[in-house]
């Protein structure tokens, strides 16, 4: 229950900032957000960052990733108001575009994959309701069932490594809403409201195995939450090293005992919590 500074980013992280792992253990990939094209890769065994193929317009509000659990491809939302999708091929180092989204992304959007299936669900944000699902065979968009409430900064998902249920925070600066998604059912639930409202920089991540989800509150805080599954009840952990705000992000590697995290607020903050 520690946290350790890390190396720092290549440029400073802001709103759109968004961290995914491909699984290995080692390496992880980052949008920069702040109205930039910066994309990067980080070796957690070599503390290094390195630049990756541009992102193939600037990202901002709403920029997020999200590795489909195998193959050579990890999806991003540019955000920024539009409603660009890319997919990125890892090992060619190239992007491509996608299915545009069917509304234009901003703050709160976010990307999870539900551990296995073909299927990436997706919040709007905006200061909607909109959630989506991705077929990626398909590549096309379909409604599914609107959040509880508007999600805008700090909107966040998360799939808890099993079962049906994709949790979610609403963000949106003066909400503590916290909810649970079945997919077989396409219905929310609310669950235990966070400790304190969510905004910019809220972010959710699973650590691969056991009964807790692990938060980010945003908001300028170094607030940092774990919340158990099956007691549905929220515990604060150690606080961040510093006020984590639009930009914020959590990611697990997949193996482990360590999640690493970017701060945010126009910093290159980069840490890893044990």
């Amino acid at each position: 229950n520690t946290w350790d500074t890390r190396a720092s980013t290549l440029v400073a992280v802001e709103s759109g900032a968004s961290l995914v792992s491909i699984g290995t253990g080692d390496t992880l990939y980052a949008l920069g957000g702040a109205f930039t094209p910066n994309f990067w890769r980080y070796s957690i065994k070599n503390n290094a960052w390195d630049s990756r193929a541009a992102t193939p317009a600037g990202v901002e509000w709403g920029g997020a990733l999200v590795y489909p659990g195998s193959g050579d491809t990890i999806y991003a939302f540019r955000g920024n108001t539009s409603t660009n999708f890319w997919a990125y091929s890892i090992t060619n180092n190239t992007w491509e575009t996608k299915a545009s989204a069917p509304g234009t992304v901003n703050g709160g959007g976010s990307l999870v994959y539900p551990g296995s299936g073909d299927t990436i669900y997706a919040f709007r944000g905006n200061t909607t309701t909109d959630f989506w699902a991705y077929p990626i065979t398909n590549d096309t968009w379909v409604t599914r069932a609107a959040a509880p409430a508007a999600v805008f900064g700090g909107g966040s998902l998360v799939y808890p490594g099993t079962g049906d249920t994709i949790y979610a925070f609403g963000g949106n600066n003066t909400s503590s809403s916290f909810w649970a998604y079945s997919i077989a059912n396409n219905t929310w639930e609310t669950k235990a409201a966070s400790p304190l409202s969510v905004d910019g920089g809220g972010a959710l991540v699973y650590p691969g195995s056991g009964d807790t989800i692990y938060a980010f509150r945003g908001n300028t805080s170094n607030a940092f939450w774990g919340y158990s599954i099956t007691n549905n009840a929220w515990t604060p952990m150690a606080v961040a090293p510093a006020p984590v705000i639009w930009g914020g992000a959590l990611v697990y590697p997949g193996s482990g005992d360590t999640i690493y995290a970017l701060r945010g607020n126009t910093t290159n903050n980069f840490w890893a919590y044990t």
